[in-house]
């Protein structure tokens, strides 16, 4: 199932609900769809990350990757989240700037998180670098042997890297890295795998995805990566994943769950802003 997230100032209290569930980012919808979803989320004031998206032709996706407080509106949810309180969450690809407003989200909330990257260095340390809640590790998912350590013991995963200069091509981040991560969380059990994907993925026909797809075949190996979990976790009773398809992403200032809708598939545009991804 594909979820998309604009702006709404209908007041439609149901689909306000529905965003706040979105918020856990922890568990999947349980019991509103299916545990293993594609979830897509869009506003649509606000400039877009690429030149290129300035014409809202991209769906904009984002669905709040952090925690809030609904799962214990559930009473099989208040469980869950008892029995992994306390544990952090690991944040993928912390430096890039989606990563680094959901490890600065997990601190806002009190929520312990391992911030890594290839460094290992946390670029948005405070300057006397004694946070206890925050953890900087060592991560590159080009390399396996990286990557077990860090999701190991994780309330949840969130993946947020992507290809660069310096990181890796579209294939060996997107792809490979993505998957390397889904095994390594499926064999420590971690609860909950939240994959930043890319808007208009599903549409290798649209000047979207020919556009960006001229940057290292990147929709096309971000829509493999995607495809490759959905198989791997098919069978998993213990693990959850969710794919958020953001694009148009911006710096303002975050608008807030009242101000988003959800809707149904890759078929959405707009923008929202990367501290209301977080």
């Amino acid at each position: 199932i594909d979820v998309t997230m604009m702006t709404s100032n209908s007041g439609r209290n149901s689909l306000y609900f529905l965003a706040a569930v979105f918020l856990t980012g922890i568990a999947s919808v349980r019991g509103l769809s299916a545990p293993n979803s594609d979830h897509a989320v869009n506003t649509k004031k606000a400039p877009s990350r690429r030149d290129f998206l300035l014409d809202g032709s991209q769906s904009v996706v984002a669905a709040g990757l952090v925690s809030s407080n609904v799962l214990t509106t559930f009473p099989s949810y208040a469980a869950e989240e008892e029995s992994s309180a306390g544990l952090p969450f690991c944040v993928i690809g912390a430096n890039g700037k989606t990563g680094t407003k959901c490890v600065q989200e997990c601190l806002r909330q009190s929520i312990p998180v391992r911030a890594t990257s290839r460094s290992g260095v946390y670029n948005e340390m405070s300057p006397d670098g004694t946070n206890p809640l925050l953890k900087p590790m060592i991560c590159d998912v080009t390399k396996p042997d990286t990557v077990a350590n860090v999701v190991e013991g994780s309330r949840a995963v969130i993946f947020a890297a992507s290809a660069s200069k310096e990181g890796g091509t579209p294939s060996q981040v997107d792809n490979d890295g993505l998957v390397n991560v889904a095994k390594a969380c499926l064999a420590a059990k971690v609860p909950h795998l939240v994959i930043v994907s890319s808007g208009a993925v599903t549409k290798p026909d649209s000047p979207v995805y020919k556009f960006l797809n001229l940057f290292g075949n990147i929709m096309a190996e971000k829509i493999k990566g995607e495809d490759t979990i959905r198989g791997m976790y098919a069978d998993s009773s213990d693990c959850a994943y969710t794919v958020i398809r953001p694009g148009g992403l911006t710096e303002d200032p975050p608008r807030g769950v009242e101000a988003l809708e959800l809707n149904q598939g890759d078929t959405k545009s707009g923008r929202i802003s990367r501290s209301d991804v977080a």
